[in-house]
């Protein structure tokens, strides 16, 4: 598969560490990453990947379980995600499935952000 960002050693793809996300570049998608079994997802291997800087990000694309119209989003409780675009100066998407749009607000805590865009597939 031809992945662009890949190619142009321009993705960074988070590592959850001491309960923070950190950030690396990952140039090779099948041989960089590691499971992370306490949360059954892939991670880039710090072993095999540079760290990222979060001056490095011009974009950036998050996850959720919901979201809704005032582009808020419901994540795990955990918080990485808010800390992150707190740290960062760059566009943020939420990224999902048209079925986690809800109609309503979502509740929000002070130490929530608002992302930019939302795009649902």
């Amino acid at each position: 598969m031809n992945y662009h960002l890949q190619e142009e050693k321009r993705l960074i793809l988070p590592k959850i560490e001491n309960n923070l996300l950190k950030l690396y570049f990952v140039n090779d998608l099948e041989n960089d990453l590691e499971k992370n079994i306490n949360f059954n997802i892939f991670e880039p291997n710090p072993k095999k990947c540079k760290p990222a800087n979060f001056s490095d990000i011009s974009c950036v694309l998050i996850p959720g379980l919901a979201f809704d119209n005032n582009n808020h989003r419901l994540g795990y409780g955990k918080g990485y995600y808010d800390r992150l675009l707190k740290n960062i100066s760059c566009v943020s998407i939420g990224i999902g499935f048209l079925e986690q749009i809800v109609n309503k607000s979502l509740p929000i805590e002070i130490h929530d952000i608002k992302l930019n865009h939302v795009m649902l597939f």
